[in-house]
């Protein structure tokens, strides 16, 4: 970081020279960071290097390229130097300027919660695929391991009449979850419940529709994701067990309690693990699989899992 530091440090010259090759405008200084986060191997060095921009100057991305000959400002670049260490340290855009694109939302994020994923906005849309008539009547949605929200709000949204409860066993996930609702107004339609899985919800109540993007990744593989992920994205968050499917068997042994007859249960899953979803479903008694929709990038990745219509 010494480099960083002695060539940024040029800039302060600005002051008492005019010497164009001291000023550090937004089109020098988004090439400089996109080599130097190449050179580190950081992932998406030019969309890095114009999202911490876009943060230091508090302005988009379209602003920002109508700016390329703005120079900056000593304490501007002072505040970008900690973001550029912080980026080159592989801390997450998302988890450095709070924020992650999701859909058509921007949600609030931070160590405490999973940054929505693409996948997961796949999950998203397979149910707006599956209730796309239903989009006004009155429908209920639990939501297991809710994170930021990022599901619940994007489905309280879409369906008019409905009711989320959406649950966390991390408190610090449901404030985030919370203030995401209260963001985008639909915090009257969401019941957020700080605990595990189905703990302490009745069985008495029962679900149109269950929807979780839950741990699945396999314990040993977590060392080998990429930085990003392994050194900052909460653990529990990940942590599927030994073969990646603890809480998917949880989910799966238990829903068929809190579905109504005909209700769905959808789950982002890893993509090899179908057979196995498709075997732990077959071991219930009220519960089949009927499909694993493909992500973006083709692979097995949302579960749709049926109730059967019991008497």
């Amino acid at each position: 970081m010494l480099f960083l530091h002695i060539i940024m440090q040029r800039h302060y010259r600005m002051q008492t020279s005019r010497n164009e090759s001291d000023i550090w405008h937004v089109s020098r200084l988004l090439s400089w960071m996109t080599d130097y986060f190449s050179e580190k191997n950081i992932e998406s060095p030019r969309l890095s290097a114009e999202l911490l921009l876009c943060m230091t100057l508090d302005c988009n991305r379209v602003n920002l390229y109508t700016s390329f000959d703005k120079p900056l400002e000593k304490h501007e670049l002072d505040f970008l130097k900690k973001l550029i260490m912080r980026r080159a340290a592989f801390e997450p855009v998302s988890y450095i300027t709070g924020e992650k694109g999701f859909l058509l939302y921007d949600f609030f994020v931070s160590r405490d919660v999973l940054i929505p994923r693409p996948d997961t906005e796949r999950l998203v849309e397979v149910v707006f695929e599956l209730f796309s008539e239903k989009k006004s009547e009155k429908i209920k949605i639990l939501e297991l391991g809710t994170g930021s929200g990022a599901i619940s709000i994007s489905l309280a949204d879409y369906f008019k009449n409905c009711l989320v409860v959406s649950t966390d066993i991390s408190f610090e996930a449901i404030k985030i979850a919370v203030k995401n609702s209260l963001k985008y107004g639909v915090e009257k339609k969401i019941i957020f419940v700080n605990t595990s899985w189905f703990n302490g919800l009745s069985n008495l109540e029962k679900f149109d529709l269950i929807v979780s993007n839950p741990p699945y990744i396999r314990r040993g593989d977590i060392d080998s994701l990429q930085p990003e992920i392994r050194k900052y994205e909460p653990f529990k968050a990940l942590d599927g067990g030994i073969d990646g499917l603890d809480c998917i068997r949880e989910i799966i042994g238990t829903a068929g309690l809190f579905l109504k007859n005909n209700g769905f249960l959808i789950i982002e899953a890893g993509h090899d693990q179908k057979e196995d979803i498709e075997k732990i479903t077959e071991k219930t008694k009220d519960l089949f699989f009927e499909e694993m929709i493909k992500d973006y990038g083709k692979r097995d990745r949302v579960a749709v899992i049926k109730k059967k219509s019991v008497g």
